[in-house]
């Protein structure tokens, strides 16, 4: 899933125009006024246009939310996990390896548990956004800035950071459909995954608005 752009180039193509597609549909239901011209209080065109739909749009907002926070404490119930960051669809969770598999809940048979986040190209199911060392989250935190707004594009240094951490190193875990920072939890310390999962970032691949 991860290297679906180098495998196929059109398909990656098709993927990315739908994508675009239902995105920029969903923003076109309440379309603000655009143009040096508009002034405050006058009505703009997109009001006349039956595209005009602010209900809709705050619907797939509403039903895609829900479904975030409904995994979370999910999540909770059968990690005890709670995610140290969340931005929109990206959640971010302390994970104690490089991957989101290290984290998500799978039953003794291997099948991914009901309820949580489960990594796929599914409409509903998460996708890894990235991997960092937990001390670049808490850095970031400390700056007062969300470690899911960065983990995706990390700055060079601490994309360095992630190339040459070890096993054992704190990450953080990144899942796109995905605060409170969970305790330490015996052993080694936990990875950061960067939900959206070390912090690993997993972003649920659906067809709603971030």
């Amino acid at each position: 899933m991860e290297q679906h752009q180098q495998t196929d180039p059109v398909l990656t193509a098709v993927l990315a125009a739908i994508k675009a597609t239902v995105k920029g549909g969903v923003g076109k239901f309440r379309e603000r006024p655009q143009g040096r011209n508009y002034r405050d209080g006058e009505r703009w065109p997109a009001l006349e246009r039956p595209t005009w739909r602010p209900d809709i749009r705050a619907a797939v907002i509403s039903k895609a939310r829900v479904n975030m926070h409904r995994k979370l404490s999910n999540m909770v119930r059968m990690t005890g996990l709670y995610p140290i960051a969340v931005l929109s669809d990206c959640v971010v969770y302390p994970s104690p390896g490089g991957s989101p598999l290290d984290f998500l809940p799978y039953a003794a048979s291997g099948r991914p548990q009901p309820g949580g986040f489960r990594l796929g190209p599914a409409p509903g199911m998460a996708k890894p956004e990235g991997v960092r060392p937990m001390l670049w989250a808490v850095d970031l935190m400390e700056q007062g800035l969300n470690p899911a707004r960065h983990i995706k594009a990390a700055t060079p240094s601490s994309t360095k950071a992630n190339r040459t951490a070890t096993t054992g190193t704190p990450r953080t875990d990144t899942l796109r459909p995905s605060r409170t920072r969970p305790p330490p939890p015996p052993g080694p310390p936990p990875h950061q995954t960067g939900t959206e999962t070390t912090p690993h970032h997993t972003a649920p691949n659906r067809s709603e608005p971030h």
